[in-house]
Protein backbone atom coordinates (compact mmCIF):
# COMPACT_ATOMS: atom_id res chain seq x y z
CA UNK A 1 0.00 0.00 0.00
CA UNK A 2 2.86 2.34 0.97
CA UNK A 3 4.47 1.79 -2.54
CA UNK A 4 1.36 2.55 -4.80
CA UNK A 5 0.80 5.63 -2.60
CA UNK A 6 4.31 6.50 -3.38
CA UNK A 7 3.65 6.09 -6.93
CA UNK A 8 0.56 8.47 -7.04
CA UNK A 9 2.47 11.16 -5.34
CA UNK A 10 5.65 10.91 -7.50
CA UNK A 11 3.30 11.18 -10.47
CA UNK A 12 1.54 14.04 -8.86
CA UNK A 13 4.84 15.64 -8.35
CA UNK A 14 5.83 15.23 -11.84
CA UNK A 15 2.49 16.59 -13.26
CA UNK A 16 3.24 20.27 -11.33
CA UNK A 17 7.02 20.24 -11.96
CA UNK A 18 6.59 19.72 -15.58
CA UNK A 19 8.01 22.66 -18.17
CA UNK A 20 5.80 25.53 -18.25
CA UNK A 21 6.04 25.02 -22.02
CA UNK A 22 5.57 21.13 -22.17
CA UNK A 23 3.35 20.11 -24.62
CA UNK A 24 -0.77 19.10 -23.43
CA UNK A 25 -2.13 15.78 -24.62
CA UNK A 26 -5.46 15.99 -26.22
CA UNK A 27 -7.70 15.28 -29.32
CA UNK A 28 -7.08 16.65 -32.22
CA UNK A 29 -9.66 19.44 -32.06
CA UNK A 30 -11.67 20.53 -35.62
CA UNK A 31 -13.97 23.87 -35.54
CA UNK A 32 -15.89 24.03 -38.78
CA UNK A 33 -17.75 26.59 -40.01
CA UNK A 34 -21.55 26.00 -40.64
CA UNK A 35 -21.06 26.38 -44.60
CA UNK A 36 -18.62 23.62 -44.17
CA UNK A 37 -15.90 25.92 -46.49
CA UNK A 38 -13.99 26.68 -43.50
CA UNK A 39 -12.59 25.01 -40.40
CA UNK A 40 -9.40 24.99 -37.74
CA UNK A 41 -7.87 22.09 -36.69
CA UNK A 42 -6.07 22.49 -33.01
CA UNK A 43 -3.11 20.74 -33.22
CA UNK A 44 -1.44 21.54 -30.12
CA UNK A 45 -2.32 22.80 -26.61
CA UNK A 46 1.36 24.38 -24.49
CA UNK A 47 1.64 25.24 -21.06
CA UNK A 48 0.67 23.91 -17.42
CA UNK A 49 -3.47 24.40 -18.54
CA UNK A 50 -2.80 24.68 -21.73
CA UNK A 51 -3.69 27.97 -22.10
CA UNK A 52 -1.72 28.24 -25.42
CA UNK A 53 -2.94 26.52 -29.07
CA UNK A 54 -1.95 26.58 -32.19
CA UNK A 55 -4.26 25.83 -34.72
CA UNK A 56 -4.69 25.05 -38.43
CA UNK A 57 -6.88 26.67 -41.51
CA UNK A 58 -7.82 24.20 -44.02
CA UNK A 59 -4.65 25.84 -46.04
CA UNK A 60 -2.21 25.03 -43.43
CA UNK A 61 -1.56 28.48 -41.96
CA UNK A 62 -1.23 28.85 -38.29
CA UNK A 63 -3.33 30.71 -35.79
CA UNK A 64 -2.23 31.10 -32.39
CA UNK A 65 -4.64 31.54 -30.13
CA UNK A 66 -4.85 32.04 -26.06
CA UNK A 67 -7.08 31.55 -23.06
CA UNK A 68 -6.83 32.52 -19.59
CA UNK A 69 -5.12 34.61 -17.34
CA UNK A 70 -1.59 35.71 -18.59
CA UNK A 71 0.31 38.45 -20.37
CA UNK A 72 1.82 38.95 -24.42
CA UNK A 73 5.01 40.63 -25.11
CA UNK A 74 5.95 41.68 -28.68
CA UNK A 75 9.12 41.75 -30.40
CA UNK A 76 10.50 45.27 -30.69
CA UNK A 77 13.88 44.15 -32.82
CA UNK A 78 14.22 45.31 -36.87
CA UNK A 79 14.28 41.56 -38.08
CA UNK A 80 11.69 39.02 -39.33
CA UNK A 81 9.71 38.69 -35.66
CA UNK A 82 9.72 42.94 -35.45
CA UNK A 83 5.97 43.54 -33.86
CA UNK A 84 5.15 39.62 -33.57
CA UNK A 85 4.37 38.09 -30.52
CA UNK A 86 7.22 36.66 -28.81
CA UNK A 87 5.64 35.53 -25.63
CA UNK A 88 1.88 34.28 -24.53
CA UNK A 89 0.82 33.69 -20.98
CA UNK A 90 4.39 32.11 -20.24
CA UNK A 91 4.91 30.12 -23.26
CA UNK A 92 8.41 31.32 -25.85
CA UNK A 93 7.19 32.10 -29.28
CA UNK A 94 10.20 31.73 -31.94
CA UNK A 95 10.27 32.14 -35.27
CA UNK A 96 12.86 31.10 -38.03
CA UNK A 97 15.48 33.60 -39.05
CA UNK A 98 17.29 31.80 -42.25
CA UNK A 99 16.39 33.46 -45.83
CA UNK A 100 13.61 30.44 -47.06
CA UNK A 101 11.32 30.74 -43.66
CA UNK A 102 12.45 34.23 -42.43
CA UNK A 103 9.29 35.12 -39.84
CA UNK A 104 7.35 31.89 -39.55
CA UNK A 105 7.01 30.19 -36.73
CA UNK A 106 9.59 28.23 -35.35
CA UNK A 107 8.88 26.90 -31.84
CA UNK A 108 5.82 27.01 -29.61
CA UNK A 109 7.26 26.23 -26.20
CA UNK A 110 9.24 23.11 -26.22
CA UNK A 111 6.74 22.04 -29.52
CA UNK A 112 9.18 22.34 -32.97
CA UNK A 113 7.52 23.63 -36.50
CA UNK A 114 8.94 22.44 -39.68
CA UNK A 115 7.59 23.50 -43.36
CA UNK A 116 8.39 22.12 -46.62
CA UNK A 117 10.95 23.69 -48.95
CA UNK A 118 9.63 26.79 -50.51
CA UNK A 119 11.26 25.76 -53.80
CA UNK A 120 9.72 22.37 -53.84
CA UNK A 121 7.87 22.91 -57.00
CA UNK A 122 4.77 21.74 -56.06
CA UNK A 123 1.30 22.99 -53.90
CA UNK A 124 3.50 22.00 -50.71
CA UNK A 125 5.72 24.43 -50.83
CA UNK A 126 6.76 26.44 -47.97
CA UNK A 127 3.32 24.98 -46.03
CA UNK A 128 3.75 23.49 -42.44
CA UNK A 129 5.14 19.97 -42.48
CA UNK A 130 5.13 19.51 -39.03
CA UNK A 131 3.96 20.60 -35.66
CA UNK A 132 5.37 18.82 -32.69
CA UNK A 133 5.32 14.53 -33.49
CA UNK A 134 1.84 16.04 -35.57
CA UNK A 135 2.74 15.65 -39.57
CA UNK A 136 0.88 17.39 -42.22
CA UNK A 137 -0.23 17.06 -45.79
CA UNK A 138 -1.83 18.81 -49.05
CA UNK A 139 -3.79 18.37 -52.07
CA UNK A 140 -0.89 18.60 -55.07
CA UNK A 141 -2.59 20.01 -58.39
CA UNK A 142 -3.69 17.48 -59.95
CA UNK A 143 -6.79 16.56 -57.86
CA UNK A 144 -8.62 19.80 -59.00
CA UNK A 145 -8.11 23.55 -57.92
CA UNK A 146 -10.61 23.06 -55.28
CA UNK A 147 -8.29 20.93 -53.59
CA UNK A 148 -5.07 22.05 -54.27
CA UNK A 149 -2.94 23.21 -51.55
CA UNK A 150 -5.76 22.27 -49.22
CA UNK A 151 -4.74 19.95 -46.28
CA UNK A 152 -5.24 16.02 -47.41
CA UNK A 153 -4.15 14.03 -44.03
CA UNK A 154 -3.34 15.53 -40.48
CA UNK A 155 -1.95 13.21 -38.07
CA UNK A 156 -2.17 10.50 -40.70
CA UNK A 157 -6.02 11.06 -40.82
CA UNK A 158 -6.87 11.60 -43.93
CA UNK A 159 -9.35 14.54 -44.93
CA UNK A 160 -11.22 15.21 -48.23
CA UNK A 161 -13.72 17.86 -50.11
CA UNK A 162 -16.59 17.72 -52.22
CA UNK A 163 -15.86 18.36 -55.54
CA UNK A 164 -18.16 19.32 -58.08
CA UNK A 165 -21.70 20.59 -57.80
CA UNK A 166 -23.34 22.31 -55.27
CA UNK A 167 -20.81 21.48 -52.29
CA UNK A 168 -18.03 22.30 -53.98
CA UNK A 169 -15.23 22.83 -51.57
CA UNK A 170 -17.42 21.88 -48.85
CA UNK A 171 -15.58 19.43 -45.97
CA UNK A 172 -16.16 15.70 -47.03
CA UNK A 173 -14.98 13.88 -44.48
CA UNK A 174 -12.26 13.53 -41.73
CA UNK A 175 -11.03 10.19 -41.51
CA UNK A 176 -14.39 8.05 -40.83
CA UNK A 177 -16.51 11.08 -40.03
CA UNK A 178 -18.41 11.90 -42.91
CA UNK A 179 -20.02 15.80 -43.14
CA UNK A 180 -23.78 15.97 -45.03
CA UNK A 181 -25.61 19.23 -45.75
CA UNK A 182 -28.62 20.62 -46.63
CA UNK A 183 -29.38 20.90 -50.68
CA UNK A 184 -29.46 24.59 -52.07
CA UNK A 185 -32.80 25.37 -52.46
CA UNK A 186 -33.46 29.41 -52.81
CA UNK A 187 -34.80 31.24 -50.55
CA UNK A 188 -34.10 28.45 -47.38
CA UNK A 189 -32.29 29.40 -45.22
CA UNK A 190 -30.51 26.34 -44.31
CA UNK A 191 -29.39 25.76 -47.93
CA UNK A 192 -25.72 24.65 -48.17
CA UNK A 193 -25.49 24.19 -44.24
CA UNK A 194 -24.18 21.45 -42.01
CA UNK A 195 -27.42 19.03 -41.87
CA UNK A 196 -25.55 16.47 -40.12
CA UNK A 197 -21.87 15.02 -38.80
CA UNK A 198 -22.18 11.10 -38.88
CA UNK A 199 -19.22 8.82 -37.46
CA UNK A 200 -16.15 8.66 -35.17
CA UNK A 201 -12.52 9.32 -36.03
CA UNK A 202 -10.08 7.92 -33.09
CA UNK A 203 -7.80 10.99 -31.72
CA UNK A 204 -10.13 13.48 -33.04
CA UNK A 205 -13.01 15.82 -31.61
CA UNK A 206 -15.55 17.42 -34.12
CA UNK A 207 -17.17 20.79 -33.36
CA UNK A 208 -19.46 22.55 -35.65
CA UNK A 209 -20.70 26.08 -35.58
CA UNK A 210 -18.47 28.09 -35.66
CA UNK A 211 -19.01 31.51 -37.59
Amino acid sequence: MKHFLYIILLGVGFFLNRPVNAQMPGPLVMHVAPGGEHFLIDLIRVGNNGQVILSVDDRGNPVLKASGEGAFAYSTLIGPEYGKVISMNEVDIVYYHDARRAGKLSAIGEVALEYFDPYLGDARAGKLKRVGSVELDYFPEMDGEVKKGRLSSVGGTPIDYYYGGSLDGKILRVGDVRFHFFIEVPNDVRSGKISAVKGRQAGWMIRTGIQ
